[in-house]
């Protein structure tokens, strides 16, 4: 646990805030389950600790063993799983640093584009309608950085890499 917390702390996240309970920024807690059960609600990679990442084996394998089947690109691959999971839930930095509200704006923007994204051949990044997408969450200083729906496309990548998928 301690060595999680320093290497949160060495990444510098954003948004994080204060908890009263295991706070980053104060002393680890001799438990990580629990210290990340304290903010699994808002926080879907915490979350991981407690389900046994089963956001990451549940969805984000499947769907990204599904998009490198169907496109055979890799950033294609991973743009079409981004894009699912922003519309399955509102992203948690997002969350911390511009709130629910706006979090959920962005979760219904991916939501809309997601059906014709999925039955188009034309890659994702290459949509005007998803370069629109992509200016609005790099606005006003990346502060609508999607940084733990990477966070989690990074882990299901590595699990498909690690030849666990």
């Amino acid at each position: 646990c301690q060595d999680v917390y320093a290497a949160i702390r060495s990444a510098l996240p954003g948004g994080l805030g204060e908890q009263a309970q295991d706070d980053i920024a104060g002393p680890a807690p001799s438990d990580l389950r629990i210290a990340m059960s304290t903010v699994a609600d808002t926080d879907a990679v915490a979350r991981q600790y407690t389900n046994d990442f089963a956001d990451i084996f549940t969805y984000l394998v499947p769907w990204l063993v599904e998009d490198l089947r169907h496109t055979s690109q890799p950033l294609e691959a991973l743009c079409r799983t981004q894009l699912r999971w922003l519309a399955h839930e509102p992203d948690g930095l997002i969350v911390r640093k511009a709130g629910m509200v706006i979090a959920a704006q962005v979760q219904q923007r991916a939501a809309r584009l997601l059906p014709s994204c999925l039955v188009r051949s034309e890659p994702v990044a290459q949509r005007t309608e998803v370069q629109e997408f992509d200016r609005f969450l790099r606005s006003e200083g990346h502060r609508l950085n999607p940084g733990t729906t990477a966070d989690l496309l990074a882990a299901a990548a590595l699990v498909i890499l690690l030849g666990h998928a």
